[in-house]
């Protein structure tokens, strides 16, 4: 089951999306979560990640599975963000 939870004030781009499978071989939960006051600019792709609050992805950007952008971080335009990977917060 597809589950996702987009907060309040969070802007999506044009052509994003936003998408897990049923259940996911690493056991990452099939879950995406994006953040208050967020914007993921256009041609985006997010898979089951968690995206805080704050945080802006730039155009073009992928975010793969079980990767987790903290509150008030930056991903440039054009940018994979690799499986299970953290990006501290600011």
């Amino acid at each position: 089951m597809f589950d996702r939870s987009i907060h309040s004030n969070t802007v999506i781009g044009e052509r994003t999306v936003v998408h897990t499978a049923a259940s996911l071989p690493t056991g990452i939960p099939a879950k995406v979560d994006i953040g208050m006051w967020t914007t993921i600019q256009s041609n985006c792709t997010l898979y089951s990640c968690t995206v805080g609050s704050k945080v802006w992805i730039g155009h073009g950007s992928v975010i793969m599975e079980g990767s987790k952008l903290e509150d008030g971080c930056a991903i440039g335009p054009n940018s994979v963000v690799p499986p299970g990977r953290i990006i501290p917060a600011n």
